[in-house]
């Protein structure tokens, strides 16, 4: 078993919450995560995993990596509302990094 992906491996637990009060429907779920140093979108993963609420879908560019296209069927649509989902770490501050960055606690 890979060291990084076993749950019993990764001492460090962080509180994973989506939220959505723009645009319908809207929701807000969190869960705690164990997780070691991996990419962010490896997290997502994980929860979807443990919690089908925080389904989501991902385009990958080579050159940027990933993009998050929706989560629970709620789309972002820039160009039409300016609306997209943003990362945070608690309470409002951006997450320094991309999806396919490794994410660490500081």
């Amino acid at each position: 078993m890979n060291r990084l992906t076993d749950d019993t491996a990764c001492k460090r637990r962080l509180t994973y919450t989506i939220r959505n009060n723009i645009q319908e429907p809207t929701f807000e779920y969190s869960l705690a995560i164990r997780f070691c140093r991996q990419p962010f979108i490896r997290i997502m993963e994980k929860a979807v995993n443990k919690n089908r609420s925080f389904m989501f879908s991902a385009t990958y560019f080579p050159k940027l990596g990933y993009f998050i296209d929706a989560i629970n069927g709620v789309r972002g649509f820039y160009n039409v509302n300016k609306t997209w989902w943003a990362f945070l770490k608690a309470p409002d501050t951006m997450l320094p990094v991309g999806m396919y960055s490794m994410y660490k606690l500081s």
